[in-house]
This record gives C-alpha cells, structure tokens and sequence, in this order.
C-alpha cells in the first residue's frame, strides 16, 4: 500500500512500519494518492484480548504550515477593510484549503486501508 501510495518507509519492524516523506518530494506527481497530504506516518499492528488491530497515526504538519502561510497572505489581503475583515479572510482561507484537504483525507485513507487489508 505504502509503495502504490508512494511513501516509502523508513522504519520497518515486525509489528510497525513507518513513513516520512516531504509533500514536495513527488511535487509534478499525481496528488490524487489518498495520503497526499501526510508527511509522517506510523502503521501498527496491536495484539488484545479480542485479536489483532491496525492502528495509524498519520500527521501532515508540512500541509498544515504551508496552508497557514497562505491564510496569513488572505489576512494581509482582507487587513484594508479592518482587522475582523482580515481574520475572517485568513480563516476562511485556511479552513477551505487546509479543512477540505483534511477532510477528503479523512474519508479515502481509511477506504483505502479497508481494501488493503481486505485484498491480501
């Protein structure tokens, strides 16, 4: 899955595998991969009482920064028209790309595991 998705690990183990990659790293790739937006990653498998689990721990802080840059250009923008103006503009700026990425995200990595774990 990591390899389709085009994260390559850095820390295998038998029980977690581990991911870091720049979002510029495969910048004039596609960015339709459903883990596009993450740079850091941790998949682990838990043993309890009911079985095994896959846990992960995904993180884009690189996204996060990046669109919060962005917002602060949208605040500079919206700062003429008074300082709750500029605020609304960065806000909604950073909530529209930052939010929308997030949220797609939300819904195709878990899918995405979903069929990994069911195709093998």
């Amino acid at each position: 899955m990591l390899k389709q998705q085009k994260k390559p690990s850095i820390e295998r183990g038998q029980q977690t595998i581990v991911f870091e990659e720049p979002l510029w790293s495969n910048y004039l790739d596609s960015n339709w991969r459903a883990t596009a937006i993450y740079d850091h990653g941790e998949f682990r498998i838990e043993k309890d009482l009911s079985g095994k689990r896959l846990l992960y721990d995904l993180r884009s802080f690189q996204a996060f920064a990046f669109c919060a840059v962005g917002a602060l250009m949208f605040f500079f923008f919206g700062l003429p028209g008074g300082l709750l103006n500029g605020l609304k503009f960065g806000g909604l700026a950073f909530g529209w790309v930052y939010g929308m990425n997030i949220g797609i995200a939300l819904i195709r990595v878990p899918a995405l595991i979903k069929r990994t774990v069911r195709s093998d």
